[in-house]
């Protein structure tokens, strides 16, 4: 209901939102159109809407950029909401209430646990019990490092019975076949989850940074809806967190481009599709949280910065307004005429510095087409004299450099834009 009525508001005032560059107003202007609603295009469903593509969009690519700032992570843990949590049935219980009588019960409890599992890896906790040997850093180098730290087996019931039992009830996948034909994981005959996986001594990364887990054929069995489960069948666990938590906490090893992608974009992918309750209580959830806090910065040739404006605007007083002059990368500019230390600075380090209320030193676009003291008629032009273009290398760099950030499909599309405009050389080398 709540997204309804937010969509609702769009559609009701899309005469409220139509975008333009900078330029084609001033065309506009010039043809003596004056009314806002001949100029540009509407915006149907701004990046801005909780939830929209290009909302998820930019939460992926935000994401993407602090592992390009800090690295890549390590661990990918998925924790889920156990509706048998004491906590959850010390209020329902003696009411005889369902779990999906008070959701608002199970989204307090489960915010709380999720804060808890999140300060003890601040703390590194779940490392430190373990004994990783990890390196300063905490970054996990060696495969030993992730026997150590992530488990996909039975543990042994004797020496470990509430180990045992946790991973019994929580990290069992399955049982999924033609006798459970019905089973989630199951679509159009097919198993979507590779589960039962094959026995493996020892863990293998794959060249997309894909991990194979240690699954020995220790024996260890233990049964789930009549049917004895082993190895083959365990969830990647972490022992400690499992034992904590008392839920379903999937530990996964992830630190190649391929395998990130893929995590922040099923993270990103849309919002889930429940049944919600609304209540008075002042909630501190959010829907998406990263830390550090990325700023994305714009960028445009001379003229063309995007501008919203309303259907009912004068185009003219458009064009006069300072505010629609100015943008991040004209201010970026502005800035290299006063301060002498932001001129040893690229753009993407600038904010790093400095707060907003390639080549470094920039002031204006001409600046930008300088090269030894030589003003060249094009960006392009400027390129060749810096012998960024003599060859394919800056293409190969690009085509490096958007792999790591965006999907497969972007990446063949930028390919084939660069194809189209005969801007490599020798595309069978690319």
């Amino acid at each position: 209901m709540i997204e309804a009525q937010r969509l609702t508001y769009y559609r009701n005032n899309q005469t409220k939102a139509r975008s333009d560059i900078y330029k084609g107003i001033q065309d506009a202007v010039v043809r003596s159109e004056t009314r806002a609603s001949k100029a540009g295009k509407r915006v149907i469903l701004p990046a801005s809407f909780t939830g929209s593509m290009r909302y998820m969009f930019n939460n992926c690519q935000d994401a993407m950029a602090i592992c390009k700032k800090y690295e890549y992570p390590d661990l990918y843990i998925t924790m889920t909401c156990n509706s048998s949590w004491q906590e959850i049935g010390r209020v329902n219980n003696p009411r005889n209430l369902k779990v999906e009588d008070r959701p608002n019960i199970s989204c307090r409890v489960f915010k709380i646990k999720l804060d808890m599992i999140i300060s003890d890896l601040k703390q590194k906790i779940p490392f430190g019990v373990l004994d990783t040997g990890f390196n300063g850093d905490y970054k996990i180098t060696m495969i030993t490092q992730i026997d150590r730290l992530i488990s996909s087996k039975l543990p042994d019931p004797i020496r470990y019975p509430k180990l045992f039992r946790v991973v019994s009830t929580y990290m069992i996948h399955g049982p999924c076949s033609r006798a459970f034909s019905k089973s989630p994981c199951i679509k159009d005959a097919y198993y979507t989850k590779y589960y039962p996986k094959t026995f493996s001594r020892t863990t293998v990364i794959d060249d997309s940074g894909y991990p194979s887990y240690r699954r020995r054929g220790t024996g260890m069995i233990t049964e789930k809806k009549g049917v004895h489960m082993d190895n083959r069948n365990v969830v990647p666990y972490n022992a400690y967190m499992l034992i904590s938590y008392q839920a379903h906490v999937n530990v996964e090893y992830c630190n190649k481009s391929n395998a990130i992608k893929y995590l922040f974009k099923y993270v990103n992918k849309g919002p889930d599709r429940i049944a919600v309750g609304v209540t008075k209580e002042a909630s501190s959830g959010e829907n998406d949280q990263r830390w550090p806090s990325v700023m994305r910065l714009t960028f445009h040739l001379p003229g063309q910065q995007n501008i919203i404006f309303k259907d009912d605007d004068d185009l003219e007083e458009i064009v006069e307004k300072e505010e629609e002059k100015c943008t991040m990368f004209l201010a970026w500019m502005e800035d290299n005429k006063k301060f002498e230390s932001g001129q040893i600075l690229i753009y993407a380090e600038f904010p790093n510095q400095f707060v907003y209320d390639r080549e470094r030193g920039c002031t204006t676009y001409e600046s930008i087409r300088i090269v030894n003291g030589i003003t060249y008629s094009s960006f392009q032009d400027a390129c060749y004299s810096m012998g960024l273009l003599c060859d394919d290398k800056e293409f190969i760099i690009a085509i490096n450099e958007v792999a790591e950030l965006t999907s497969g499909h972007q990446l063949r599309k930028l390919f084939v834009m660069l194809l189209i405009s005969n801007s490599i050389s020798n595309p069978e080398r690319v």
